[in-house]
């Protein structure tokens, strides 16, 4: 429940939609209230073979891929459709209130089940599983959306299936971050690292950060000019951003150099003479030390 709390609980407040991976221990089913939860989704009554799915490895064959595809659609089709997310607040709040709401399969029209009036006819003329439902009647069996509380056993609940099409779309995205945390950290570009800021409290700290990715987002953009300029000459966003002001070059060159003795020297003695330049006072502005 901690670890929960810590992070999965968290992010959703923030509304932020976590895409998630599985460790090869994480496909444990949990039990509420006779739901079988698997990755975070409640699923009815799925045969035990379709438990533990879990993703073939770096490396692995084709067949691998497209058999464990066709086994997480298989399972897909005894998931509780949901209806409303642990992060979507409905007006009750900016970070949600921790509840989600599903309905079961046969409902939704993915599966046939006894208990949900002519779905067995339809999913039997769809070719659809037919669940056998457990002796006891389930809260679930109602036809309407049940609420499920959000907690340990939903910690991987996401907005997509886990392992679908559409997950593995969202998930594939994470070369592109990676990619960007890469050039962040490069030594040659943003050169982010342990100690390169030291501030005190989490507000200096972002402020620190988000100056960092201003700097990686102008370059980058700066990189795309020059590769366009050269292969795509007839972009029209080239002359667009040509002339936008974060691509006209500065008057002011900002950072810092050590300055040696007779550096420092020559620069006070012309700062004290552009200063101290007649304009029309009696008095000069700044009297150099003796």
């Amino acid at each position: 429940m901690q670890k929960w709390e810590r992070w999965a609980r968290a992010l959703w407040q923030l509304k932020v939609r976590p895409v998630l991976d599985l460790r090869g221990n994480d496909h444990h089913p949990v039990d509420y209230e006779g739901a079988v939860i698997l990755a975070g989704t409640p699923h009815c009554q799925p045969p035990q073979h379709l438990w533990k799915l879990p993703r073939p490895g770096k490396g692995a064959p084709k067949e691998e891929f497209d058999a464990h595809a066709e086994a997480i659609a298989e399972r897909q089709r005894y998931a509780l459709k949901r209806h409303k997310t642990a992060w979507s607040g409905n007006g009750r709040g900016p970070g949600g209130d921790s509840t989600t709401r599903w309905l079961c399969p046969a409902a939704a029209g993915t599966a046939g089940c006894p208990r949900i009036q002519d779905s067995v006819e339809i999913a039997r003329e769809k070719g659809l599983p037919i669940i056998t439902p457990p002796t006891t009647e389930l809260k679930f069996c109602s036809g309407n959306p049940v609420t499920i509380e959000a907690g340990a056993h939903m910690k991987y609940h996401q907005e997509e299936y886990w392992g679908s099409p559409e997950w593995l779309l969202s998930w594939n995205r994470r070369t592109y971050v990676e990619g960007v945390f890469g050039n962040m950290k490069n030594y040659a570009t943003g050169n982010i690292h342990r100690g390169y800021m030291q501030f005190t409290g989490r507000a200096l700290v972002t402020l620190g950060l988000t100056a960092a990715v201003v700097a990686y987002n102008l370059r980058e953009l700066e990189n795309w000019h020059g590769r366009a300029s050269k292969h795509c000459p007839d972009n029209p966003l080239l002359r667009s951003y040509e002339q936008h002001p974060l691509h006209q070059p500065t008057k002011w060159v900002h950072g810092f150099a050590m300055l040696t003795a007779a550096q420092r020297a020559q620069w006070e003695h012309d700062w004290l003479a552009e200063i101290n330049a007649p304009n029309g006072d009696d008095a000069p502005l700044v009297a150099a030390a003796a």
